[in-house]
């Protein structure tokens, strides 16, 4: 029922009770009998009237909410059922996924490409069709890249490489390299001076000849050895604050004093020395040379003013001997 219908009735009900009120008052001025017989249908009318009085309300009310009503669009009933039961039908039989009846695998999908750049990560799906992250290209100048199929010589071995030199210094390690060219870790050079390097050909003891006599060295040269073993090389002393007696300046050696003196020796085991000191009243202390005394007393011989002092200076094994 809609409000104009309800608010026809609502008129027709207060025509009503209008015209049940003239009939009323015409009633009581006909007769008071009358109107006690119709005081039960007035009191039904009044309830009736006011029963509509409060749906009217109620109505009203509604009409109110009426400004958020939508309104109604051209060509279509507010009844009319534009979406059919068929669709919903369908709908109500769809899932998540939008295929129809659940989720579509990736597997399952038919038509796709051989071939496609996917994966869980930008790096999979770049794996995925050998791609790298690169935008080289192929060319020939500084800034491409070369063709994979470009023929690069094969990288020459030693044994190949022509034309090398004969004599290379090369090894495993620093050792044979130098072993490879017969050198060593000095840098000294071949001169004369203190600091160089005597050549390797320099004579310095020629052989002694070979004719079937024995020879001794003597004043660096080889003297024929005679029949008694040959001469003594006779070596004066040269006097000064230190002197070093040693047998290779000869197996006779004499000394002349020009103050007290304190020798050392340089003797090997099997060599000596025959010293005549000069007459003198200087002293010799002898105990740098560490000499053995062999005399009667164990001291050195006691030098003379006037009379010349021979001393006899052995070795054997690490002891001096003196005499």
């Amino acid at each position: 029922m809609t409000i104009e219908t309800e608010v026809a009735d609502l008129t027709v009900a207060a025509e009503d009770l209008a015209a049940t009120v003239v009939n009323v008052r015409n009633a009581l001025q006909g007769s008071a009998t009358t109107v006690l017989s119709q005081q039960a249908t007035i009191t039904a009318d009044i309830a009736t009237v006011n029963a509509g009085i409060a749906t009217i309300n109620a109505n009203l009310a509604a009409i109110g909410e009426m400004a958020n009503k939508v309104d109604k669009v051209a060509g279509k009933g507010l009844s009319a059922n534009d979406y059919t039961d068929a669709e919903k039908t369908k709908l109500a039989g769809l899932s998540g996924g939008g295929g129809g009846g659940g989720p579509t695998a990736w597997a399952d999908i038919t038509g796709k490409p051989a071939v496609i750049a996917a994966g869980a990560t930008a790096a999979d799906a770049r794996t995925a069709i050998g791609a790298g992250t690169s935008n080289l290209a192929i060319g020939s100048g500084a800034g491409d890249a070369m063709a994979g199929n470009t023929t690069i010589p094969a990288a020459p071995t030693w044994s190949t490489i022509t034309g090398k030199p004969a004599v290379i210094a090369a090894g495993a390690d620093a050792a044979t390299a130098r072993a490879a060219i017969g050198a060593g870790t000095s840098n000294l050079v071949v001169g004369a001076g203190a600091g160089d390097a005597m050549a390797g050909n320099t004579a310095i003891l020629p052989d002694a000849p070979s004719n079937g006599t024995a020879y001794v060295r003597k004043n660096a040269a080889w003297v024929a050895e005679t029949a008694g073993g040959g001469a003594e090389t006779v070596y004066a002393i040269t006097d000064g604050g230190s002197v070093t007696l040693n047998p290779t300046n000869g197996g006779i050696q004499t000394w002349t004093l020009g103050a007290n003196r304190t020798p050392s020796a340089s003797f090997a085991s099997g060599e000596g020395i025959t010293l005549m000191v000069a007459g003198t009243a200087y002293t010799i202390t002898w105990s740098t040379a560490a000499v053995t005394w062999l005399t009667s007393d164990g001291n050195p011989p006691t030098l003379n003013a006037t009379i010349p002092k021979v001393i006899v200076l052995w070795k054997v094994g690490s002891t001096l001997y003196g005499k």
